[in-house]
């Protein structure tokens, strides 16, 4: 019978506590990772909802503006609605007449262009709900005529989750150029 010596074992594999330190750290690098993951996602769908908010509002104060520097007519002042009515209504006198005119109002938490007599169209998305639209009239004696646009919106958030959360305030001022 052949002896050995415990100098010539080779064990092969690994201990108990070699194992379990193993476990331990390959844990501790999945969960980081996860946890990592998991803050990436949050804030991709934070930036999605500051984007949809941002977009929307500039979109409908840069289509405003846009018919406001165009009008031939200025506004009528008697059918608009100014600060401090929340929401406000914009009639914009394009000057080609009664079926040319635009109005600018807020329905359904989204704001509405209606031009002539055709039917109200929205211009803001349903993924955001418009909270203000005012509309005020700065405009001096003898001028041509100043307005200052307010829009606040938020993202929709239909469920609870807070990463959706976003409001978003834009206001400027368009002056008529006549």
């Amino acid at each position: 019978m052949k002896q050995f010596n415990k100098k010539t074992i080779k064990q092969n594999g690994f201990t108990l506590i070699e194992l379990i330190v193993s476990i331990g750290i390959i844990s501790v690098f999945i969960s980081g990772l996860a946890y990592f993951s998991i803050d990436i996602f949050k804030t991709k769908a934070k930036a999605s909802s500051v984007a949809e908010v941002q977009q929307n509002l500039r979109f409908a104060l840069q289509k405003m503006s846009t018919y406001i520097l165009n009008s031939q007519e200025g506004i009528d002042i008697a059918d608009s609605q100014f600060f401090p009515a929340n929401p406000g209504r914009l009639h914009v006198n394009m000057g080609a007449g009664i079926g040319d005119d635009v109005i600018f109002n807020v329905s359904n938490n989204q704001i509405q262009i209606t031009i002539g007599a055709a039917t109200a169209v929205p211009i803001t998305t349903d993924e955001i709900k418009i909270n203000t639209l005012t509309f005020k009239n700065n405009s001096a004696a003898n001028t041509p005529g100043n307005y200052t646009i307010n829009i606040s919106g938020q993202y929709n958030n239909l469920g609870t989750k807070k990463e959706f959360d976003y409001t978003y305030d834009v206001e400027t001022s368009v002056s008529l150029r006549k």
